[in-house]
């Protein structure tokens, strides 16, 4: 159980950031072959040529939608970021389309539900954070749909 969660979490949040065309990142900042730090929609693709990613950057950082994908043109995930940091609400599937993961951002902090679903739509996990810490009642589910466990975290006072 902990492997599957530990493995889904990771590729709904694994940040890996690679780009096909002339696009560096310098500093801190996207930029394009002049220096000049970029604006506009970004798209990467497979060795094959099937789509990758599309990213929109603003001014040389992540700024808007973006969506990730498998080789087999599935979407992977998608969400937003607000000035370089991860904002709202972020939501992954499996290469067979079914959602395994959602997750909520506030400025790159992990705040709000998150959702982990298995590989045949079982709910397996509901946590919530406040502004990075956990907070509120966790569950997890069996391959049953039963409640199998909970734990509550109380504010910090």
């Amino acid at each position: 159980m902990k492997k599957l969660l530990f493995m889904l979490l990771a590729i709904l949040f694994s940040g890996t950031v690679m780009f096909a065309q002339n696009i560096s990142l310098v500093n801190g900042l996207y930029v394009d072959a002049s220096g000049t730090p970029y604006t506009g929609e970004q798209k990467t693709y497979y060795s094959e040529g099937r789509i990758k990613a599309v990213y929109s950057i603003n001014n040389g950082v992540l700024d808007g939608s973006a969506v990730l994908y498998y080789t087999n043109g599935s979407k992977m995930e998608a969400g937003s970021y607000t000035e370089g940091q991860r904002n709202g609400l972020w939501e992954s599937w499996n290469e067979q389309g079914n959602k395994t993961g959602e997750a909520s951002f506030s400025k790159g902090i992990k705040h709000g539900r998150w959702l982990v679903w298995d590989a045949s739509g079982q709910k397996r996990t509901e946590m919530f954070y406040t502004m990075g810490k956990k907070s509120g009642t966790w569950s997890m589910w069996n391959e049953q749909g039963e409640l199998t466990s909970q734990k509550t975290y109380l504010p910090e006072q």
